[in-house]
């Protein structure tokens, strides 16, 4: 059996077809890597800034008009422009720039209005918004970032008293409880706020920021999923949002960017997504190729009069099949990390994998090898089954081609079927391989997307196709006769 599958792997690896996959997968790791880094900040637009294309068609457009013509159209344009032009003063990544955004946009407004609006709108202002602006310019200019945190804090505070009293008034219970969730949310912007100061976090759209505003945008957040009254979806977006608010702390308590995915870490957690079409086609070329291309070539009528036992000239083929399973899971993981690592640098390396653990209901960190070890594990069923599919393909037709192309097909059918069944689940279509074959939804207590699988029922149904497809790959390789091939 040894020698079986020694020489089946020397037959592998001096095909020129399995190099050419290996330098395709590697320039694909590169336009990745590629992409990630230099194109993916280039299509994204600024957050703050309006596009410099738009601001020269406004532009243009301020010119063929006057107050007079459209005052409500001109003030507003002219203001966008005045806004843009400010912005220009301020780096992208500066906490004035988070003010600018946030407060400016009125105060330039209103300096226009009291220009050139008409004679009620300059009578609701009872100090020169001009003044107001400079005032708040100056203060832009103090470089004291915290003076905006402190007001914030007094705003909330504010905020938060009235509607206590408010709640204290309420006369029902359905008023309490809609007070109650207000509370809620005004305590963790409180809190985060407070904790701005403390831990030293200026304005701006840096990685903690966004974190901030994450947390602040999903509120209070309620941990009881299980919640019978809750749909299926309700529990799946439930635990998403919980996941995110832990993430979230997280990032803001260690001041790590555990979310960013341009980055070698990034790409490499996403791998199995992203490189997903490469692995299943070397997988399919090497299971469905290693029966059906000696059939071809004629050249089974040598092994099969070798004194070996057909099964298990077919169990060493199999086995090499699924080394190369392995084989190729290594190879992408080595190459997105040393690729990846001179596109962008090592040093996110360092930090870990960062999960929610519904099991537990705790936030875990996990070395990041150990981690991508472990996503391997639970995406294996997923290269198996269709590696062998395309093994009893091979043994059935004896054609390479029939044996890469209809797992191939098979492989994005299925995607596309587990997509729509995730939608809109049917319960009688629950055995579908696709639905059941990726670990990864189960892992950590997960709720998988679709409704009508658990990881015990998923177990069952891929041995069960993986029992069928290797009992007939063994029926249909014992019953053919050397001279018919």
């Amino acid at each position: 059996m040894g020698n079986l599958i020694k020489n089946e792997l020397i037959k592998i690896f001096r095909k020129k077809s399995t190099y050419i996959v290996l330098i395709i997968l590697a320039v694909f790791v590169i336009l990745t890597n590629c992409i990630y880094k230099y194109m993916m900040s280039a299509i994204m637009p600024s957050e703050y800034r309006a596009n410099e294309d738009y601001i020269q068609y406004s532009k243009e457009q301020l010119k063929g008009m006057t107050p007079e013509s459209n005052r409500e159209e001109y003030i507003r344009i002219k203001s966008e422009i005045e806004l843009y032009e400010l912005q220009e003063k301020y780096s992208e990544d500066s906490w004035q720039m988070f003010i600018i955004n946030r407060d400016f946009y009125t105060y330039i407004e209103n300096i226009n209005k009291f220009k050139y609006g008409t004679e009620s709108d300059k009578a609701q202002f009872t100090e020169n918004p001009e003044e107001v602006y400079n005032r708040e310019l100056n203060r832009l200019n103090s470089s004291d970032w915290k003076q905006y945190a402190k007001e914030e804090i007094a705003q909330i505070e504010g905020e938060l008293a009235i509607v206590k009293g408010q709640k204290e008034l309420a006369e029902n219970s359905s008023s309490q409880k809609e007070f109650q969730d207000t509370i809620k949310v005004l305590e963790t912007r409180l809190e985060l706020a407070k904790m701005r100061i403390e831990k030293d976090i200026p304005y701006g759209l840096d990685y903690i920021n966004t974190a901030i505003e994450k947390r602040i945008a999903l509120g209070s957040i309620d941990y009881d999923y299980n919640n019978p009254k809750l749909t299926y979806q309700e529990k799946v977006n439930r635990q998403q949002d919980i996941e995110n608010y832990e993430k979230s702390k997280y990032i803001i308590d260690n001041k790590q960017d555990i979310d960013n995915y341009s980055s070698v870490r990034g790409v490499l957690l996403n791998m199995f997504n992203e490189y997903s079409i490469f692995l299943v086609i070397f997988v399919v070329m090497i299971a469905g190729g290693i029966v059906s291309s000696e059939i071809e070539k004629g050249t089974i009528k040598i092994l099969l009069v070798k004194p070996y036992k057909r099964w298990k000239i077919l169990l060493a083929k199999y086995i090499v099949s699924m080394i190369m399973i392995l084989f190729i899971f290594a190879a992408t993981i080595l190459m997105q990390i040393i690729i990846g690592g001179i596109i962008f640098g090592f040093d996110s390396l360092s930090i870990p994998a960062v999960v929610y653990n519904f099991d537990t209901n705790s936030l875990e960190t996990y070395n990041l090898f150990a981690y991508v070890g472990l996503i391997a594990l639970t995406k294996l069923p997923i290269y198996i089954l269709l590696g062998t599919l395309a093994f009893a393909i091979s043994c059935i037709f004896g054609n390479t081609v029939l044996a890469i192309v209809l797992p191939i097909i098979g492989n994005i059918a299925g995607t596309v079927i587990r997509t729509l069944l995730e939608m809109r689940p049917i319960k009688q279509l629950a055995a579908f391989p696709t639905l059941n074959y990726d670990f990864q939804q189960f892992l950590f207590g997960h709720l998988p997307a679709y409704e009508f699988t658990n990881i015990r029922f998923a177990s069952i149904i891929c041995i069960v196709y993986l029992a069928a497809m290797i009992i007939v790959s063994w029926f249909a390789f014992n019953k053919k006769e050397i001279k018919n091939v």
